[in-house]
């Protein structure tokens, strides 16, 4: 009962509530991108998995281009047919990390949504990440060069957000907002979340963790942040 309750209570505060938020993560960033002007955005989804951000992504705003990025080849080839129809769109199948190359990606199955170039122990859950596939890696500041400016970057991947987001490098500087997880993965990555606080601080980006009853905005950090339940944070420019 107690376990319980303090689930419920840290969830009003947005800990542990992710899998529930995908549209309040969209409406919460494109909020604070603050397009007044009602542009067309440019947005990266990193870890596409079946593409429900990137549904909501579509409904909710005026796209120029999106990029999805999805390491399971099964999962990548739905996706582009999934878009088909979507000038604006393009599914890559490639890992994103601070290096490149190949990869191990470990699942429990094809398509799986646990899929991480980290072999995650989950037997705790009785879940066993025992399939093994090889992946090309880049990183993806490739991508972002292109574009004058960045709107939106999405990042879902199982425990490699920091890796991917060091992969940027100094691209990072025309990004207006990046969504990112924290959760169990990151445990098994050794990745705290004061890391990803002095990453983004130190980079001139304010945070928010999203929550049932909206945005709360994270002002310092300390060791109370450290709750290892699927979080959705965001991070945007100043």
């Amino acid at each position: 009962m107690y376990e319980l309750f303090l689930k419920a209570l840290l969830a009003l505060h947005g800990f542990g509530w992710a899998s529930h938020s995908t549209d309040k993560e969209v409406s919460a960033a494109l909020r604070l991108i603050n397009n007044k002007k009602r542009k067309k955005i440019v947005a990266i989804d990193v870890g596409g998995n079946h593409g429900l951000y990137a549904d909501a992504l579509l409904q909710k705003s005026q796209v120029e281009e999106l990029l999805i990025f999805e390491p399971q080849a099964e999962l990548a080839k739905m996706l582009i047919e999934k878009y088909a129809d979507y000038g604006c769109v393009s599914v890559h199948n490639v890992a994103l990390s601070n290096k490149t190359g190949a990869m191990d990606l470990y699942r429990d199955k094809a398509g799986s949504g646990l899929a991480s170039l980290l072999n995650r122990r989950l037997d705790h859950f009785d879940i066993h990440l025992n399939e093994k596939i090889t992946v090309k890696v880049e990183l993806l500041k490739k991508y972002t060069v292109r574009f004058n400016s960045v709107d939106l970057i999405k990042l879902d991947v199982e425990g490699h957000e920091l890796s991917v987001l060091q992969g940027l490098g100094n691209e990072i500087h025309k990004v207006k907002c990046i969504q990112f997880e924290f959760g169990g993965a990151n445990l098994d990555a050794k990745t705290s979340f004061q890391d990803f606080w002095y990453f983004f601080t130190k980079r001139e980006f304010d945070l928010f963790r999203i929550s049932p009853f909206g945005l709360i905005s994270v002002r310092k950090y300390t060791e109370m942040l450290e709750i290892y339940r699927t979080t959705n944070y965001i991070a945007v420019k100043r």
